[in-house]
């Protein structure tokens, strides 16, 4: 389980929220430590808010290449985006399966989702940074996943 706090925001509202994270000393991380989190979150969406550098991180798999907040002081932060007239979720999630690593992170968490409730419009459960609000306003759908892009199964048990 844990602590989640999920937004629409645009792509500039993302980035303002990556500039703050770095801003207090945390970065962004790849699941994978072979690959860069790139500006555009279309792209790779989903990524780790890190309280450790890169090089320090523990690495594991076969090769070992894979990080996970079950090994690393790491938060779970798909980044929202706008594309093609849609505001993809996203949100930042706080594990607390390992009681160490959960008491490392959760400042950290909480001071950023500080920062969220106070600069982005709170709608129902969710939030909503002012460039999204904006472009609501220019009748921007809001969904959970970039259309066609999510493979669906029905499973019968």
């Amino acid at each position: 389980m844990g602590s989640t706090i999920a937004f629409y925001c645009s792509n500039s509202d993302t980035e303002e929220l990556s500039s703050y994270i770095e801003s207090i000393g945390m970065q962004l991380v790849s699941p994978k430590i072979n690959q860069e989190v790139g500006d555009n979150p279309s792209e790779l969406p989903f990524c780790y808010v890190s309280l450790i550098p890169k090089s320090e991180l523990s690495p594991y798999g076969k090769p070992p290449i894979n990080v996970s907040d079950a090994t690393d002081p790491l938060m779970g932060f798909m980044r929202a985006y706008f594309k093609e007239g849609y505001l993809v979720l996203g949100h930042l999630h706080l594990s607390n399966d390992v009681p160490d690593l959960h008491k490392q992170t959760k400042p950290k968490y909480q001071k950023i989702s500080k920062w969220i409730k106070s600069n982005w419009r709170k709608y129902g459960d969710l939030y909503i940074g002012p460039d999204a609000d904006l472009l609501i306003g220019s009748g921007a759908h809001l969904v959970n996943v970039f259309p066609g892009t999510a493979k669906l199964t029905i499973v019968k048990y």
